[in-house]
């Protein structure tokens, strides 16, 4: 059996754990809309949870354990991981080679590979005040912000490289090039200084794109945007979703018609 799974990033969420929950919210599930325009019946959809707050390892350790508790060894299994879920992947296919054994492609879209300068500025800062107190009270668990760093992203790639066997692609967002930034992300590639380089709001695109892998065409869009939020209103279109289908196509291998539900 074909397997996908969506990574979220930091301050994401899994699907929802009751079904008809999950039915009654499926807009609202990280990777808006995405699962539910999957034929599921030729690919199956994981979209796991990891912990919101945590360092990569934490993250990492918990991906890898959802992936293997719910799939088998003869499964094909690709990734497409959003923002910090695309670091969280890279460690977890780096450590665990019973899951990169099963794992044929990790696609990141957004994901800051080099640290992302926001996050710098943040933490130079003290953190914004929500982030200051989770970092007092709860260290161990509040590990994720500090280690989308670029400081923290350079000795990451230094110790992480690659797993054998695996192709790798990249996505970054441009939403310089689309002119499609939410108020909010627009005020945070201020802070972060970006604001003049393509970026997504978060991560440059020089950051997105990593380096020795392969590379796909760049969507117009803010980082929320790429999973399809948009702090503007409530949700982006729904041309997200056809990203999604197109890519998921491309790098499983299943024909598009087939694949849309």
């Amino acid at each position: 059996m074909k397997v996908l799974v969506l990574a979220h990033g930091i301050l994401g969420f899994g699907a929802p754990k009751f079904l008809l929950l999950g039915k009654l919210i499926n807009k609202f599930r990280y990777f808006s809309g995405v699962s539910a325009a999957i034929n599921q019946k030729v690919l199956k959809v994981l979209e796991p949870h990891v912990p919101t707050i945590g360092s990569v390892q934490m993250r990492a350790d918990r991906l890898a354990e959802l992936i293997l508790k719910n799939t088998f060894p003869d499964d094909e299994i690709y990734i497409i991981a959003h923002s910090m879920g695309g670091l969280d992947a890279r460690l977890a296919l780096h450590q665990n080679p019973t899951l990169s054994a099963r794992v044929l492609v990790l696609t990141t879209i957004g994901t800051p590979h080099d640290g992302s300068p926001v996050a710098d500025a943040d933490v130079a800062a003290g953190g914004t005040y929500v982030t200051e107190k989770i970092l007092n009270f709860l260290p161990s668990r509040a590990q994720g912000l500090l280690d989308l760093t670029t400081a923290a992203c350079a000795a990451f790639n230094r110790d992480c490289p690659d797993a054998a066997g695996i192709t790798y692609y990249a996505i970054a967002g441009d939403a310089l090039a689309g002119n499609k930034f939410s108020a909010i992300l627009k005020f945070a590639s201020q802070i972060g200084g970006i604001e003049n380089v393509p970026n997504d709001g978060v991560v440059v695109v020089e950051s997105a794109e990593r380096k020795n892998w392969l590379i796909l065409p760049r969507w117009p869009v803010d980082h929320l945007a790429l999973i399809g939020w948009h702090t503007d209103y409530l949700f982006n279109s729904n041309e997200h979703v056809e990203r999604y289908l197109q890519l998921i196509s491309h790098v499983t291998g299943i024909d598009y018609q087939q694949l849309k539900k």
